[in-house]
């Protein structure tokens, strides 16, 4: 059990480590891998349904803070919330 939650621990990290360098690339098309990334990351983590909503948020919002864009820090704190939504569901799970 210890080793499944440092597992889910390590790829939220990932996720978050994915997620900054989606919102600093210069353009959608140089985001789209780290998106990508983020995307297969999902089946890791079994999600119940409530948590695939809130992953599948968070990946939107991480689209739309993407490359350069109007109001990235909006875009950004809104993914950041989803990602926290994500992230205290897979915690209360452990």
């Amino acid at each position: 059990m210890e080793n499944q939650n440092k597992s889910i621990t390590e790829i939220l990290n990932r996720i978050e480590r994915l997620f900054e360098a989606a919102s600093l690339a210069s353009t959608k098309a140089d985001a789209k891998p780290f998106l990508n990334e983020i995307r297969s990351l999902e089946v890791t983590l079994n999600l119940t349904p409530y948590l695939r909503i809130a992953f599948n948020e968070f990946l939107a919002y991480a689209e739309d803070a993407s490359g350069q864009v109007k109001e990235k820090e909006h875009w950004k704190a809104a993914a950041e919330q989803s990602l926290y939504k994500l992230t205290s569901g897979l915690n209360r799970n452990k």
